[in-house]
């Protein structure tokens, strides 16, 4: 009966870890490739070393508005914060360097 129980407690521990693993699966988000046009603009700004502030100005919105748009980048990209969100649109193909500047790839 010892070795039943033990092959037991195995399979049963081999289980939660599978299950475990499905439900960390489940939860992580996915990346999304739903971009806005508007979107698409901040990231590019962004990534030419653009503040929040600055590109506000230059696109004629408020401040906040602007780091909501990056917020939701972040969260579509599943980036930790604003370098890693550009680093991810790089990896990803959605911007690439042009003479040295980062473009959108359209």
């Amino acid at each position: 009966m010892g070795r039943h129980k033990q092959y037991t407690r195995k399979r049963m521990a081999k289980v939660g870890e599978q299950l475990a693993t499905n439900e960390r699966s489940r939860l992580a988000p996915t990346p999304r490739n739903d971009i806005t046009s508007r979107e698409k603009e901040i990231l590019e700004l962004l990534a030419q070393g653009w503040t929040a502030r600055e590109t506000a100005d230059k696109v004629e919105l408020s401040v906040r508005t602007v780091e909501r748009y990056i917020d939701n980048l972040r969260l579509k990209m599943n980036a930790r914060n604003a370098a890693h969100l550009i680093t991810c649109a790089f990896s990803r193909g959605t911007l690439r360097a042009v003479r040295g500047v980062a473009r959108i790839v359209s």
